[in-house]
């Protein structure tokens, strides 16, 4: 049988290809999440979108899977359920050091995918934070019947996914501008507790590194860590705060540029464990020593955060229990998908190991 393919403005007969979504959205300049709401005729488009949509489809002879059809259809009158799930993970994740922290999440989702006889989709999915990324084919075509969505995902992905009526759940990542259930650490006890712990162990002269400013687990973090400090009538001057972009090489920056300083903060809170490592190396490059000369304390706890030299003081995070949380929360909207959206706030703990001195 022969299959249409798209040629530039044009239609043409070919056996070697089938029209796909992404031809249709190409030639259309509209997302995959676009192509698949017309196709499926979501209330979320805008008419000169649709037609728009509609007029490539016609002329391309574009025929949709039915069963990705069929499937779409039963999710959004409730009779039928998929068993399936994706993770959608924040670009880089699954590379050097942010593949210890994704590495503990995905360990608690696929154990408890596992026990409730669940599938996991096997394609992770990598998205940049700040850059708008189409829907994967596994989403747009209907073939899982939930997401969950782990660290700084883009919105306007979320936004696709819930445009299709795809239960989505949220780990570590939380938009106030969508209302989404979500599993969240304890992001200001964990400041908090950064704050009152180098505080006893006599620091006055303390600097924070931060994030990325524009995301919730970062305001939060602050948050506690400033009201630790200000607590004890310590303010935290200008100079002493950094942005570590949450990443080894821009710890390893901030952690120079304090180094510099004519009055060089005693301890260091970074607000993840790779910036402290970042940091703990631009330590030692000065010829300087953890914690004799500067003691930091991280966030996460990663695999390598106790394995460094000094092994590193950290607030951990539970990532294998929040993992399990979010396949639980996630079936239960894939049953019932009326179900109010809810936040999950987890605890964190103080690990303390040798990365901070005592200058009591």
């Amino acid at each position: 049988m022969a299959e249409a393919t798209i040629m530039g403005d044009s239609t043409k007969v070919m056996r070697q290809k089938r029209v796909r979504m992404t031809d249709v959205a190409r030639e259309a300049g509209v997302s995959l999440g676009t192509v698949s709401a017309v196709v499926n005729n979501l209330p979320t488009i805008s008419p000169e979108t649709r037609n728009r949509v509609l007029e490539v489809i016609e002329r391309t002879k574009y025929t949709p899977d039915l069963s990705a059809r069929l499937l779409a259809r039963s999710r959004r009158t409730c009779t039928v359920l998929s068993d399936s799930m994706c993770l959608a993970i924040t670009e880089g994740a699954v590379d050097g050091f942010s593949n210890q922290f994704f590495a503990r999440l995905l360990s608690g989702v696929t154990r408890e995918t596992s026990e409730c006889k669940l599938k996991l989709f096997s394609e992770i999915i990598k998205i940049h934070y700040s850059t708008s990324t189409d829907l994967p084919a596994s989403m747009s075509e209907g073939m899982v019947g939930g997401v969950i969505c782990a660290g700084m995902i883009n919105t306007g992905f979320v936004r696709q996914i819930v445009a299709m009526r795809i239960p989505v759940v949220l780990v570590e990542g939380y938009f106030k501008d969508t209302l989404l259930p979500s599993i969240l650490a304890d992001n200001y006890r964990g400041g908090y507790l950064a704050a009152k712990y180098l505080l006893e162990r006599g620091h006055r002269a303390v600097a924070l590194m931060s994030g990325h400013e524009d995301f919730e687990s970062t305001r939060e973090r602050r948050r506690g860590f400033l009201d630790g400090l200000r607590e004890a009538g310590v303010e935290l001057p200008a100079a002493f705060f950094e942005n570590g972009s949450f990443d080894l090489h821009g710890g390893a920056a901030s952690m120079q540029r304090l180094l510099a300083l004519p009055d060089r903060p005693t301890a260091v809170f970074c607000m993840n464990d790779q910036m402290a490592i970042g940091a703990m190396k631009a330590v030692k490059a000065a010829g300087l020593r953890v914690p004799e000369d500067v003691s930091l304390i991280g966030f996460d706890d990663i695999f390598m955060a106790g394995h460094m030299e000094p092994a590193l003081t950290t607030i951990r995070v539970p990532l294998e229990d929040m993992g399990r949380m979010a396949v639980r929360t996630l079936r239960g909207l894939m049953r019932e998908p009326g179900l109010p959206p809810a936040t999950s706030i987890v605890s964190v703990v103080l690990v303390e190991r040798g990365s901070v001195r005592d200058r009591r």
